[in-house]
Formats: C-alpha cells, sequence, structure tokens
C-alpha cells in the first residue's frame, strides 16, 4: 500500500492536468477509471495511455447519413442482382469505424447468418470506400475467422501481407496501413483469407458489392492497425 500512496502522489498532477482540458462529461468517467489505475499499481506511462485514449472523439454518424448509406446499399445489391427480404433489409449495418469519415472508410454490411461455425455477408463498399487494414485474431476455441470473399458487382481491391506491389491501383485513406500486396477481384473472382491475416480492401469508381462466407464472426474481436479505429460505433441518437 505504501507504493501505490507514492504512485497517487505522482500520479495527481498528471490527473488534474487532463481534468482541466476534457468536456464535462468526461470528467466521471476519470473519477471512476483513476482509482483503479491506481489500485492496481500501473506504470505512469499506461495512466498517460489510458488518458489519451479517454479523451478521444467517438464519432458517430448521423440518422440521415445511415439513411443515405443504407439507401445507397439498397441499390448496389439491385446492380448486383441480390434479392433480399424487407426484414433484411431493416438488418443493415452501416461501420464507419469511429472516424466519422464514413465516405472514405466504412463499410456497409447486411448479415444473413451467423452461427457458431459458419458465417455469411453482403459487403458493400461505394465508390473508393474503404475497409480499414485489420485481422481476426485466434480466441478461445477457435483460430480465428477464415473468410473468402466473392465480388459480386464492381472492382475490390484486397491488400494483404507479402511483396508490396508497385503502381497499385488505389492507395488507402487517411490511417494506418502496413500491407500492400494487392489482389484484384473482378465479378466471380474469390479470394480466402486465412485466420489472424492482416488484410484491407477498398472499391473502385463503380462501388462494389462483395459476399463473405466465413466461419463463425466476432467483429468486435477484429484487431484494427489503426488505433482510432472504434469498430462497433453505431448512429447517433435523435
Amino acid at each position: 500500500m505504501f507504493y501505490r500512496f507514492l504512485w497517487a502522489i505522482k500520479l495527481i498532477p498528471i490527473f488534474v492536468n487532463h481534468l482541466l482540458y476534457i468536456p464535462p462529461t468526461s470528467v466521471i468517467i476519470y473519477m471512476c477509471t483513476f482509482p483503479l489505475l491506481l489500485y492496481l499499481s500501473v506504470s505512469e506511462k499506461a495512466v498517460r495511455k489510458a488518458l489519451k485514449d479517454a479523451q478521444k472523439e467517438i464519432f458517430m454518424i448521423t440518422q440521415k447519413e445511415y439513411n443515405k448509406a443504407r439507401k445507397a446499399t439498397l441499390e448496389y445489391l439491385e446492380k448486383a442482382g441480390i434479392v433480399v427480404t424487407e426484414a433484411e433489409k431493416e438488418r443493415i449495418e452501416v461501420a464507419d469505424f469511429g472516424l466519422g469519415d464514413l465516405k472514405n472508410t466504412g463499410l456497409q454490411i447486411l448479415t444473413y447468418v451467423n452461427t457458431k461455425k459458419v458465417c455469411a455477408k453482403e459487403l458493400v463498399l461505394t465508390p473508393f470506400q474503404t475497409c480499414p487494414e485489420h485481422r481476426h485474431p485466434p480466441l478461445k476455441g477457435s483460430d480465428g475467422k477464415e473468410e473468402t470473399f466473392r465480388c459480386r458487382y464492381g472492382e475490390v481491391y484486397l491488400y494483404v501481407s507479402g511483396p508490396a506491389t508497385k503502381n497499385r491501383k488505389v492507395n488507402p485513406p487517411k490511417g494506418v496501413y502496413t500491407v500492400f500486396h494487392e489482389i484484384i477481384l473482378k465479378p466471380g473472382d474469390q479470394y480466402t483469407l486465412y485466420p489472424d491475416t492482416l488484410h484491407w480492401f477498398k472499391a473502385g469508381a463503380s462501388g462494389a458489392v462483395v459476399s463473405e462466407f466465413s466461419t463463425s464472426s466476432h467483429d468486435e474481436s477484429d484487431v484494427f492497425t489503426d488505433p482510432d479505429i472504434n469498430r462497433m460505433s453505431g448512429v447517433e441518437e435523435k
């Protein structure tokens, strides 16, 4: 306890300094998490990182943005000749990854089924929209998600680990990207990604529709290279 007391004395200036520059709504979060950090006796560096992370602005798309993206998704599915039910239309997910830049970094998803063993989805990208770099790590009881992408409409530029492609077709948007081995998918082409494989993909000028067939999906467990990404961000309430 003596050492924890010393940590408390040392960390109080850090804590107070952050309180002076954060929104009032964040104060409660700090008041709850700071004592816990002290109790666990984490390092000063770890405390600074935790405080910085708490200050990150989490962007959420507006209901208007969601409705617009959902409408575009249905139009692309129709172009691809994919018929969906009314119930499925209501289940369309619009992910902006917490960055607030849906036009450049985002993904529209329709999940048909996701069980303990299998998953099937449609992935829709608007022109030049990018799904950011990530991997599906091993989870308890599994090696991680294995997935096959099959292009249904448009053109998709998929990037994985391997020799970087010279003169690649597209560049990533703002963010953190580390793999640049290019695979081009046109309608009828498919590619299988094995568990824990770093990858990102981007649509061409016409947008794209990709069918995904995989083992069980756990989006909340995906590991993104960019630390600013929040996969489970949602839609703002009115």
